[in-house]
């Protein structure tokens, strides 16, 4: 099902860029010299669907390994990839990255132990011919007591290209993947939402609703109908907690209100306003 979100009016937010044709370092002409990769716009990145540096990897916790495809590898350029395309990643910059990470958002990620992963096919990964994007599978060993105990997370970086041409990207060399046990509240689920206020409207959504935290699944948009992200905490109250903002990195908040919720096996009812009361939001979601 093809979502068609609005923007909100009454409310200008600074949206990320998640493509490194916008890479301020090409355009300030900070990259060097490399005249053929900087007129063709040939970016190699790591991007992620938010725009932000992090990614969430849910896993459930039982005794056996897992793999997860979270780590896109990518070429950003007006043509697909017109070879294969070899990038090499590495971790050894994954402390300074949580680290870095933790000091900017007040995080308390820890590195992820040495000993209970290991990385499917090595860290070089080729974007084939033809493709613009390749994703390379992280097999995780893990003992789920010991991941439990804390937020772990790795931190991968663009060390090299193998072929001649092509530019990494400034910002978004780096991308942080934090390992989370599935949220209780992460499914598909079947959305309707009454919106009213400033705008009358009906929506039906279908959408899979990823882990946050234990307690914390997102999607995509608000309400169906207008572009942003929110975020739904469920308490131990049976009650839930709505965050309402421009984008996944929150930056900008629309100021939700809950005013009634409730929530049970089969789904949840919410009803929210954001921006001062000026809108709300009716929200039925039954799982799927």
């Amino acid at each position: 099902m093809k979502i068609l979100y609005k923007i909100l009016p009454m409310a200008v937010m600074a949206l990320g860029l998640s493509s490194c044709l916008k890479d301020q370092n090409i355009e300030d002409l900070k990259y060097g010299v490399n005249d053929e990769a900087f007129e063709s716009n040939r970016i190699i990145e790591l991007p992620s669907a938010s725009g932000t540096h992090v990614i969430a990897a849910s896993f459930v916790p039982e005794d056996k390994d897992t793999v997860f495809r979270t780590l896109t590898v990518a070429l950003a350029s007006k043509e697909p990839a017109s070879e294969d395309i070899t990038v090499n990643l590495t971790l050894d910059n994954s402390e300074e990255i949580i680290a870095n990470w933790n000091e900017a958002n007040d995080g308390e990620f820890v590195g992820f132990p040495s000993d209970q992963f290991s990385i499917e096919g090595g860290l070089s990964v080729t974007i084939p011919r033809g493709s613009r994007s390749v994703t390379t599978p992280i097999n995780i060993a893990f003992n789920p007591t010991v991941l439990l105990e804390g937020q772990y997370a790795l931190g991968f970086r663009i060390a090299s290209v193998d072929q001649e041409g092509y530019l990494i990207s400034g910002n978004f060399k780096d991308m942080l993947i934090q390992f989370v046990a599935q949220s209780a509240f992460e499914a598909n689920y079947s959305f309707i939402s009454v919106i009213t206020g400033g705008v009358s409207a009906t929506t039906n959504e279908d959408v899979h609703m990823p882990t946050i935290n234990a307690n914390t699944v997102s999607k995509d948009g608000i309400g169906g109908y207008f572009t942003g992200y929110t975020e739904y905490t469920f308490n131990e109250d049976g009650t839930i907690t709505v965050g309402a903002y421009g984008d996944a990195t929150k930056t900008s908040s629309y100021g939700a209100q809950v005013v009634e919720s409730s929530y049970d096996d089969n789904g949840f009812h919410v009803k929210f306003t954001i921006l001062g009361g000026g809108y709300t939001f009716d929200e039925t979601a039954v799982r799927n």
